[in-house]
């Protein structure tokens, strides 16, 4: 049946799940994102679909929309390698030190609790992720030390500006009238 018949006649072929999720990988893989969030979207396995949607705008650089599939996803699979990667990821690229540690912190737990060839294969990647996030959190407490010495210095510098004013009002206030005399 042609496109156009099965569309007069409102006949939808039969989508097997285990094709869409094959054919958004695929189009994923040629770089066809629309087409491949297309595919993810058919999938029937909730974290699967949000895994291929993750994935799909990582590729697309779109570092928040891939941390909400991936945070969409761990809430029908808590227990996702893949998807807890996904959001580590995409939060340390968004600079979201808190989110990051606490999803790192669950991915080396499963990683621990994993199989010999499990942990082997993802303990480079805990581990990379573990330097990634503490920079994070170390940029962040630098940031927030800087911003504490700049208010420190910014109310010096009011206070000394203050007391200079006060001081130039006072010496005002006792020189000599300079003027006609009434």
């Amino acid at each position: 049946m042609t496109f156009w018949a099965s569309l007069v006649l409102g006949w939808v072929p039969a989508v097997d799940a285990a094709s869409q999720a094959a054919a958004g990988e695929a189009r994923l893989a040629e770089g066809r994102l629309v087409e491949a969030a297309e595919a993810f979207e058919r999938e029937a396995d909730p974290a699967q679909r949000e895994l291929g949607l993750a994935r799909t705008y990582a590729s697309a650089m779109h570092p928040w929309a891939c941390l909400i599939h991936a945070e969409r996803g761990l809430a029908a699979a808590p227990d996702d390698l893949p998807l807890r990667y996904q959001a580590v990821s995409a939060a340390v690229w968004i600079g979201e030190a808190e989110r990051a540690r606490g999803h790192l912190d669950r991915l080396a737990t499963e990683v621990v609790e994993s199989s010999d060839e499990v942990r082997t294969s993802w303990s480079p990647t805990v581990a990379a992720f573990g330097e990634q996030v503490a920079g994070l959190e170390d940029g962040r407490k630098s940031r927030a030390a800087a911003v504490r010495r700049a208010r420190v210095v910014a109310s010096v510098g009011l206070l000394g500006t203050l007391a200079l004013m006060a001081v130039c009002a006072h010496a005002l206030a006792r020189s000599p009238r300079v003027g006609p005399q009434a």
